[in-house]
């Protein structure tokens, strides 16, 4: 690996939407040429794709070859912290490092869970501006002025029952992902 990485903070992809120079409207060539080959260029579809990054996922129109949300929703720690081989594959989930770029995590520590709470109360600390917002379909998320949000779940709620999120303590859910999209 090169010793001049370029470095992928992401609270600057939180406080302005860019990662690494990625936006919404970037064309897949200048992803790859910010960051580097991907590890898999998915097809989802007829007219969706997905660059990947370890669990860092670009995805773009095919039609148009134009990045349309950005996100890594592998934030989450399903298993006990004593478990070594499950803290390795969590810190994977996010310490992404490749040829061209590395991550760095900012609040994000392999085999810890961040909670609602502590997010809120580090931002509000910070002076760092966000507002809170309950999605009938996605839950509680904290939004940033950049589009970008925070998603939050917990490992004893089924990840598809969003209903279920209902019914939590906000202030216990974990952040389970960081994502960018277009508006719809």
């Amino acid at each position: 690996m090169k010793e001049n990485l370029k470095i992928v903070s992401i609270k600057a992809f939180i406080e302005s939407g860019s990662f690494g120079g990625v936006s919404l409207g970037t064309s897949t060539e200048n992803v790859m040429q910010l960051l580097g080959t991907p590890d898999e260029d998915c097809h989802y579809g007829k007219e969706s794709g997905g660059l990947v990054y370890g669990w860092y996922e670009f995805f773009y129109n095919r039609k148009t070859g134009v990045v349309n949300g950005i996100q890594n929703d592998h934030l989450l720690f399903w298993d006990k912290p004593t478990n070594r081989s499950a803290v390795k594959q969590h810190a994977e989930g996010f310490l992404f490092q490749n040829e061209t770029f590395r991550i760095d995590p900012w609040l994000l520590k392999a085999g810890n869970n961040l909670k609602y709470k502590d997010i809120v109360g580090y931002l509000t600390k910070k002076g760092m501006e966000f507002t809170e917002v309950t999605d009938s379909i996605t839950g509680y998320l904290i939004c940033f002025p950049s589009g970008v949000k925070m998603d939050f779940h917990h490992p004893d709620y089924d990840w598809t029952d969003t209903a279920s999120l209902g019914y939590a303590d906000k202030q216990e859910l974990f952040l389970n992902g960081i994502r960018l999209f277009e508006p719809v």
